[in-house]
């Protein structure tokens, strides 16, 4: 993916229910080193952010590895994000770029009953 692309992810129901943005590990070059705090423009709204390593054994105990997440709760599964950087040394931008199709719906919500208008 070229860099200033940004980085864009379709958001899992795991991220969702979670509440967050994982961050592959081929694309951490392109945020600030985890723990380190940078500004992230979201929504309108400025605040500050980190990307987490969290410890993880899902390939097994013998395969121990971080997964990298950026917590970022309210999004909705299927949601297509884009953070990108205000050039070097500037804030980040969460851009919500596609939202999910309807009837995709987060592991939280329910869906209508049949025959009601709420779709």
């Amino acid at each position: 993916m070229p860099t200033n692309a940004g980085y864009i992810r379709k958001l899992s129901p795991e991220e969702v229910r979670e509440g967050y943005i994982m961050i592959l590990k081929d694309r951490l070059a392109y945020f600030p080193p985890p723990g380190a705090t940078f500004s992230l423009h979201d929504g309108g709204e400025l605040s500050e952010a980190t990307i987490e390593a969290v410890d993880c054994e899902c390939r097994g105990p013998e395969r121990p590895h971080q997964h990298y997440r950026l917590h970022r709760p309210g999004l909705k599964s299927g949601d297509r994000v884009q953070v990108t950087k205000d050039g070097p040394g500037g804030a980040y931008r969460l851009e919500v770029v596609a939202r999910a199709a309807l009837g995709v719906r987060g592991a939280n919500e329910e869906f209508p009953a049949p025959g009601s208008s709420a779709l």
